[in-house]
C-alpha cells in the first residue's frame, strides 16, 4: 500500500506547476504555493528536523493554527517516517497544550507562532514561519530525506496522534496508522470520502487545526492533485452545529459545488438553505478512532438524513446487550480501526473490541438498518436521558422534535439533561418564541423540553462541536438566578411568590402561569409538590404538600400560604422546649454530652431495627449502580475518597461471564449473609463492594440498613456522589436528627389532632378485611420472592388520565389497587398499605435529608359500585392529601386513637417509586452511571412497588411464599394491570362496579367458566327451565316421563 508521503510525490511529480495552497488568512497576505514548491519546502524543513535528531517513529508535536507552515511541517514529519501530534494555537488553553506535551514526553516541538510558545518541560523549540517560508539549503547531504526512498514507508507506522476532549475530562490520544489515513485518502467511490479531489478541484478547510477533520481534508486533497484554500478565521463565525449555519449561502458561494458535512447531526434547515441545482451535499460520520470518516451519503432537500453505507473496507456491526440485532450499538471494523488510546491500556481494551478473529471500535453510537441497507442514526448512548419515565434520546427524538416545530425558523437545535429538566436550546434566539407551544400540540409531551432557550449562536467547543457542558451551564445559571432576583424585587405577595415558585420547580414560564393555572395540569406531581414547598419557603412563605395538592390552582395554593414571619415553621432545635431536651439526655444517661448530634429514634427506625433483631436479613437494602471505568485508577481512588468511613470490599474479576454471575449474586439479598445484627456495629449497618471487570467496567453494590436510608434518600446519595467525583463542594443540609427533632416535636403538638384524624379514618373499621387467597404450596418458607412485569400501562396514559379527572398519576394507582383488594377481600371497604415519603416536614431542604423519613400507613377505601369512576378516583386523591397532613404519625398514636397499630390494618403495602428525585449527572467528566437498582427484604407479606421504566410502567411484587403462591402473584399483577387500563381511559364512562368486573380477562373468564378448552356453539333454544320442560312436553307428549320402584313393583308414567 502506498502511503501518503508517496501518494502526495505522485502528484507533485505529474503537476509540479499546479496549486498545492492558497492562504489567505492573513489579512493584506495573499499565498499560493505550487506543489514543486509545496515538496521542496518540506524537503527543506525535514532535514532540519533531522539534524536536530527526528527519526523514525518518534512523536513530533507542532503546534499551529491553519496556515502554509503547518501543512509543510506535517508534510516533513512524514518524511522522515515519524509521528506528528497537532495541537491548535488557537482553540487550545495553556494547560491543555502543557499536559499534553507532558503525557508525550515531547523532546522537539515544532511551532508556527514564535510568541506563542516559548517551550516547556526542556523541550527543543522549532520554529517555522506561518507562511512556510524557509532559506534554501545547502546542497543535499548523504542522509538528506531525498536519499530515503518513500516506499520505506509502511503502512504500520504510526501517522499522527489527535488527542479529543473525550468524555471524563481527561484527553484521550487517539493513535492512527499510516495505512488508515492513505486508505480514506485513496478511496474511490460514488461517495467523496476523498473528497473527490482532482486537479481542478479547489477544497476549503475550515477545520481547527487539531481537529481529526483537518488531516482528512489536507491529504485527502494533496494525495489527489487538488488545491487545498485555508480559511481566514475572520472570515467564518465561531459558530457550532456546522460552520454553514453562520454564513449566508446567497454571498459568492455559486461555485461551491461540493459541500460535506460531519461532527453534528446537519438539521434540514442547512440542507434546504444550501441545496442548489450544480452543488451536492453529503452527511459524513466516522469517530477519530476509525479514521475520520466511515459512513456518508447524500443529502437532498424533503428526504430523511440518515448516516448513509459504508468505506469499502469498513465493516459496521449493530450490536444490542443481548448481542448481534438489527438495531443497536455501532461496532466499527476494518483497516480504518485505529490503533488504540497513546499510553492508556485501560481504556483502549474498553473501547477497541474483539469479536472473533477481527477487531472493533465501539463507538457509543446507536443505529438502525433500513430496508435498502442505510444506516439511521439513532443517537449516542449517552444522550439517552429519562424524562417524564420515558428513556428519550436528546438527539434523535428532541432535537429533530424542535427543529421540525419550529415553523421553519430555528437553524440548529440542540437539547441537554440538567439537574432532572430537558431544556432546549435554538439558534436564531427569536426562534424559540412559541416553540414550547408548538412541540405541545404536535408531540409527546416526554420529548418536549421544560424550557427552551433562544440563542444567536450555540457556544463552540475546541472541535467546533456544540458544547453542551456550557449550555448546562447558561441554564444552571438561569435557573439559581431567578430567586435572588425575586427576593431583590422587593416585598411579594402570596400570589406572586407562588407564581415564582412554580415557574421554577415546573420549568414553566410565567406567561402560563396565571392565578387559574393547576399545579397538576403543568405537571405537577409529588416530587415537584414538596420542591414547591421548599421555593415558597425560601420565598418567605409557609403551605404544606397536602395544601398545594388539594387546593391546585396557583391563586387557591397562594391563598393558603402564610408569611413566614406570622406562623414559623418549627424549628428543630430552639423551638424545642428545654424540658424535652432534659428528658431526652436522662434516658440516654451519662452519654448524652457526646450526644449533641443525635436525637431521638423514629418509631420507623424502632420498627425496622426490632424487626432485624428477630430476623437478620430483615429491613436491609442492597443499592447497585454501574460505572464505565473499570480499572481506570484515578475514577477508583475518588470513588474511595468518595465516602472513607463506609467497609469497603474490592473484587477483580477476569471476565464477563465472571461479572453476570457476581452481579447476579452479590444484588440478592441471602439470609446467609445475616446471621446475626447489631445496631452498634458500624460494619453491621452499612457495607460497600466494588466490582471490576479491568478495563470495562465496575459496580457499586452498598448495604444499608433501612433504618438509615430510604429509596428518596439513595438518589440524594448518589447525586452527591457524582458531584463528589467531579471534586464539587456539596452545600449544607439538614441532618436526619434535623428531621427526627421535628418528627417528636409535631407529636407534642399535633397529637390530639392526629388521633381524631385516625378515628374518623379506621373508626368505621371492625372487622378488618384481609386477602382471601388459596393456601400456598410452602406454608413454612421464611425466604422472600420477587416477581418483576413491565406493564403495558404507558405513563403517558396515566398523566392525560390525571388531568382529565383532577387528580394525580399517584391516585389512578393506589385507586386501581384498591379495587384489586376488594375483590381478593370479598369487601366492598379495604385497607391497604402507603408509603409516604415523609418529605412534607416543614424543614428548609427536607427534599434532600438522607435518611429514612418515609412511614407506612394504613387508607381506608370505600367502594361503591353505582360509583362513576371519575368520583371514586377523586375520592381515594381526597384521601391521599388528608393522609400528607399525618404523615409523621407513629404506630403507637393510630393504636390510640383506634384501638390497633397502623400496621395491623392491612396485609399489602403499595410503594410508588418513580415520584423519587431524578438522577442528575450534569456536567459530566466520567461517563454516566447505569443499570441502578435496589433489592430489598420487607415485614409485610406482600409489597407493591411501582416504577416507571422506558416510559411503561412497571411493577414489582415482593411477598412471602409462606402467604402466596406465585401463579396467585402472577393473577393478582394481571388483574391489577387490567384495572389500571380501565382506569386510564376516561372515555369509557363506566362504574367503579363495571371495572372490577372486566377486571378478568375474556381468556381467564373463559377458563373459569368451561372446564376444558372446547368452545360450544352459540346456545340457541328456550330461556327459562318453564320454557324447555313446554318444549319437551309438546314434542315428546307420549314418552315415559317418570320411572320409580314401589315396593316390588314398578310404576310407569
Amino acid at each position: 500500500m502506498k502511503c501518503l508521503i508517496q501518494l502526495f510525490r505522485e502528484q507533485a511529480a505529474a503537476h509540479p506547476s499546479s496549486i498545492a495552497l492558497e492562504d489567505g488568512s492573513t489579512p493584506g497576505a495573499f499565498k499560493q504555493v505550487t506543489y514543486r514548491t509545496l515538496d521542496e519546502l518540506s524537503d527543506r524543513f525535514s532535514l532540519q528536523l533531522r539534524q536536530h535528531g527526528v527519526r523514525a517513529g518518534e512523536m513530533v508535536p507542532v503546534l499551529s493554527t491553519r496556515c502554509i507552515g503547518a501543512v509543510v511541517a506535517l508534510l516533513a514529519i512524514h518524511k522522515l517516517r515519524a509521528c506528528y501530534v497537532p495541537i491548535g494555537l488557537d482553540t487550545w488553553g495553556n494547560e491543555r497544550i502543557e499536559s499534553t506535551l507532558r503525557r508525550v514526553k515531547a523532546r522537539l516541538v515544532v511551532t508556527t507562532d514564535s510568541n506563542a510558545f516559548t517551550g516547556s518541560g526542556g523541550s527543543q523549540v522549532i520554529y517555522i514561519p506561518h507562511d512556510g517560508s524557509l532559506p534554501a539549503s545547502s546542497p543535499t547531504p548523504p542522509d538528506s530525506p531525498n536519499d530515503n526512498d518513500p516506499s520505506t514507508s509502511i503502512p504500520d507506522d504510526w501517522a499522527y496522534v489527535i488527542f479529543t476532549s473525550g468524555s471524563t475530562g481527561k484527553p484521550k490520544g487517539v493513535v492512527i496508522k499510516q495505512g488508515s489515513i492513505s486508505r480514506l485518502v485513496t478511496e474511490q467511490n460514488e461517495l467523496p470520502f476523498n473528497l473527490h479531489a482532482t486537479v481542478d478541484t479547489r477544497v476549503l478547510l475550515i477545520f481547527s487545526f487539531a481537529f481529526d477533520g483537518c488531516t482528512w481534508v489536507v491529504f485527502s486533497t494533496l494525495c489527489n492533485g487538488g488545491t487545498l484554500v485555508l480559511a481566514s478565521p475572520a472570515s467564518l463565525e465561531d459558530a457550532a452545529q456546522t460552520v454553514l449555519a453562520a454564513m449566508d449561502p446567497s454571498r459568492g458561494y455559486d461555485r461551491t459545488r461540493l459541500i460535506i458535512m460531519g461532527g453534528e447531526a446537519p438539521t434540514p434547515y442547512l440542507v434546504d438553505t444550501w441545496s442548489a441545482p450544480h452543488r451536492r451535499l453529503f452527511n459524513a460520520y466516522g469517530p477519530t478512532e476509525a479514521t475520520v470518516a466511515v459512513l456518508m451519503s447524500e443529502m437532498r432537500p424533503g428526504r430523511p438524513i440518515v448516516l448513509g453505507t459504508p468505506t469499502s473496507y469498513c465493516k459496521v456491526l449493530l450490536v444490542d446487550d443481548a448481542g448481534a440485532g438489527g438495531e443497536g450499538e455501532m461496532l466499527l471494523g476494518g483497516p480504518g480501526v485505529g490503533v488504540g488510546y497513546y499510553e492508556d491500556e485501560e481504556r483502549t481494551r474498553a473501547a477497541f473490541v474483539e469479536r472473533g478473529s477481527e477487531r472493533f471500535y465501539r463507538t457509543g453510537d446507536y443505529a438502525r438498518r433500513t430496508a435498502d441497507g442505510q444506516l439511521v442514526f439513532c443517537g449516542r448512548k449517552d444522550g439517552v436521558v429519562k424524562n417524564r419515565g420515558f428513556l428519550v434520546n436528546l438527539e434523535s427524538e428532541v432535537e429533530p422534535a424542535m427543529l421540525a416545530c419550529s415553523e421553519g425558523r430555528a437553524r440548529a437545535a440542540a437539547a441537554v439533561s440538567c439537574r432532572g429538566a430537558l431544556v432546549g436550546f435554538v439558534t436564531p434566539a427569536d426562534a424559540a418564541e412559541g416553540l414550547r407551544d408548538r412541540m405541545l400540540a404536535a408531540c409527546s409531551a416526554f420529548v418536549v423540553p421544560d424550557v427552551v432557550y433562544g440563542l444567536d449562536a450555540f457556544p463552540a467547543s475546541a472541535n467546533a462541536k456544540v458544547d453542551r457542558n456550557a449550555l448546562a451551564a447558561l441554564h444552571d445559571c438561569k435557573q439559581h438566578a431567578v430567586p435572588a432576583a425575586v427576593l431583590q424585587a422587593g416585598e411579594l405577595t402570596p400570589l406572586e411568590a407562588v407564581r415564582h415558585a412554580v415557574c421554577i420547580v415546573l420549568r414553566v414560564s410565567e406567561a402560563r402561569v396565571d392565578g387559574a393555572a393547576s399545579f397538576r395540569a403543568l405537571g405537577g406531581h409529588s416530587l415537584a409538590a414538596v420542591l414547591l414547598v421548599s421555593t415558597l419557603r425560601k420565598l418567605g412563605f409557609q403551605t404544606d404538600v397536602a395544601s398545594v395538592f388539594a387546593r391546585d390552582t396557583v391563586a387557591a395554593i397562594a391563598a393558603a400560604a402564610r408569611k413566614i414571619e406570622a406562623e414559623p415553621a418549627i424549628d428543630p432545635g430552639d423551638a424545642l422546649s428545654a424540658a424535652d431536651r432534659k428528658r431526652f439526655a436522662e434516658e440516654v444517661g451519662p452519654v448524652a454530652s457526646r450526644l449533641a448530634g443525635v436525637a431521638p429514634a423514629t418509631d420507623m427506625q424502632v420498627r425496622m431495627v426490632r424487626g432485624t433483631v428477630g430476623t437478620p436479613s430483615l429491613n436491609f437494602v442492597k443499592f447497585g449502580v454501574s460505572f464505565d471505568h473499570g480499572a481506570d485508577s484515578a475514577f477508583l481512588d475518588t470513588l474511595r475518597a468518595a465516602d472513607a468511613e463506609t467497609p469497603w470490599r474490592e473484587d477483580v474479576l477476569s471476565s464477563e461471564e465472571a461479572w453476570q454471575k457476581a452481579c447476579e449474586v452479590s444484588g440478592k439479598i441471602e439470609p446467609e449473609e445475616f446471621t446475626s445484627f447489631d445496631e452498634q456495629d458500624t460494619k453491621a449497618v452499612s457495607s460497600v463492594r466494588v466490582m471490576i471487570l479491568p478495563g470495562v467496567k465496575c459496580r457499586l453494590i452498598w448495604t444499608v440498613h433501612h433504618s438509615l436510608v430510604d429509596g428518596w434518600s439513595a438518589s440524594v446519595v448518589f447525586n452527591d456522589l457524582w458531584e463528589l467525583l467531579h471534586g464539587r463542594p456539596l452545600p449544607p443540609c439538614p441532618q436526619f436528627t434535623d428531621a427526627a427533632w421535628c418528627m417528636r416535636r409535631l407529636l407534642q403538638r399535633d397529637a390530639e389532632a392526629a388521633k381524631a384524624f385516625w378515628k374518623a379514618q379506621l373508626g368505621g373499621v371492625q372487622d378488618i378485611p384481609r386477602l382471601r387467597v388459596p393456601p400456598p404450596e410452602d406454608a413454612t418458607s421464611t425466604s422472600l420472592s420477587e416477581r418483576r412485569r413491565g406493564l403495558s400501562i404507558k405513563m403517558m396514559q396515566l398523566e392525560i388520565a390525571a388531568k382529565e379527572y383532577g387528580v394525580t398519576t399517584a391516585a389512578l394507582v393506589y385507586a386501581a389497587w384498591a379495587i384489586v383488594l376488594s375483590r381478593y377481600c370479598d369487601s366492598q371497604k379495604v385497607v391497604q398499605g402507603t408509603v409516604l415519603s415523609g418529605r412534607s416536614l416543614p424543614l428548609e431542604g427536607v427534599e434532600k435529608i438522607v435518611g429514612p423519613l418515609i412511614n407506612s400507613l394504613p387508607m381506608a377505601v370505600e367502594l361503591q359500585e353505582a360509583l362513576a369512576v371519575p368520583a371514586f378516583v377523586r375520592q381515594v386523591f381526597n384521601s391521599m392529601c388528608q393522609l400528607l397532613n399525618f404523615q409523621w404519625t407513629p404506630n403507637a398514636l393510630v393504636q390510640e386513637a383506634t384501638g390497633r397499630k397502623g400496621t395491623d390494618y392491612f396485609d399489602t403495602v403499595l410503594a410508588i417509586q418513580y415520584d423519587f428525585p431524578a438522577y442528575e449527572w450534569s456536567n459530566p467528566q466520567f461517563a454516566a452511571p447505569y443499570d441502578i437498582s435496589n433489592n430489598q427484604v420487607t415485614e409485610t407479606p406482600l409489597s407493591v412497588m411501582v416504577d416507571a421504566v422506558e416510559g411503561c410502567l412497571h411493577a414489582r411484587f415482593l411477598f412471602r411464599p409462606s402467604s402466596f403462591g406465585e401463579p396467585m402473584i402472577d393473577r393478582m399483577i394481571n388483574h391489577f394491570e387490567n384495572v389500571l387500563h380501565l382506569l386510564a381511559d376516561p372515555s369509557l364512562q363506566i362504574s367503579v362496579g363495571e371495572v372490577a368486573k372486566r377486571m378478568l380477562s375474556e381468556e381467564e373468564l373463559h377458563a373459569n367458566l368451561n372446564c376444558t378448552d372446547y368452545i360450544d356453539e352459540p346456545y340457541e333454544g328456550p330461556e327459562t327451565l318453564a320454557d324447555a320442560f313446554e318444549l319437551s312436553l309438546s314434542q315428546h307428549s307420549n314418552y315415559r316421563a317418570v320411572e320409580a320402584w314401589i315396593g316390588a313393583s314398578r310404576t310407569a308414567n
